[in-house]
């Protein structure tokens, strides 16, 4: 019976700049595959798209639509062929790029007003991104900057509205966080406001 499999990596700077300045060799146990390395790893091999930060973005507040495109099917539609080859058209063209046993997806949701700014007790700036409703006046929530909220941090809104972060989601690396509104304040009320 085999008691124990060593592995022998090979790494080089160009492809793993984690790595030394020279090429390097590393002599793993898998029963001792140290975090760091795979930490880094990690990192090194995901793709571009399974990172977050890749889809943070300045959206400038005239490029959003406030209404709607007169006729609807005037609005725009960006069409990609490939990663490097894309298209602008509009709503009313979508017709000549199906073909028979295409999937359409409609997507009847609401938008909310999901992003919010406070304060920590502190002063220190911060963000909020609503995901998802878990029970009334608590939300399932991106928080920016994320590593600085521990249990119990209070947040301050607008309007005399706080907020507690009850727990960490490790699903989504969010925090669950519950709304602690003024007497008579309605909460959807208060975010068409603040958000």
């Amino acid at each position: 019976m085999l008691a124990s499999l060593a592995i022998l990596l090979y790494f080089d700077k160009k492809t793993y700049p984690f790595i030394g300045e020279k090429p390097s060799y590393f002599p793993l146990s898998l029963g001792r595959f140290t975090q760091t390395i795979y930490t880094s790893l990690s990192n090194s091999l995901m793709i571009p798209d399974q990172m977050l930060a890749n889809y943070n973005y300045e959206l400038p507040k005239e490029l959003i639509a406030q209404t709607p495109a007169i006729p609807r099917d005037s609005s725009r539609l960006l069409v990609v062929n490939s990663p490097t080859e894309f298209k602008h058209q509009h709503f009313h063209q979508l017709p000549q790029w199906l073909i028979e046993g295409d999937l359409l997806v409609l997507n009847n949701t609401r938008v909310i007003p999901a992003r919010l700014y406070g304060r920590k007790s502190t002063g220190a700036p911060i963000e909020l991104l609503l995901l998802e409703e878990l029970e009334s006046n608590q939300w399932l929530a991106l928080v920016k900057p994320g590593r600085r909220f521990s249990l119990g941090t209070e947040i301050d809104f607008l309007g005399g509205v706080k907020a507690e972060i009850l727990e960490r989601d490790l699903t989504t690396g969010g925090r669950i966080i519950k709304f602690l509104l003024p007497e008579g304040v309605s909460f959807w009320q208060w975010l068409e406001e603040q958000g």
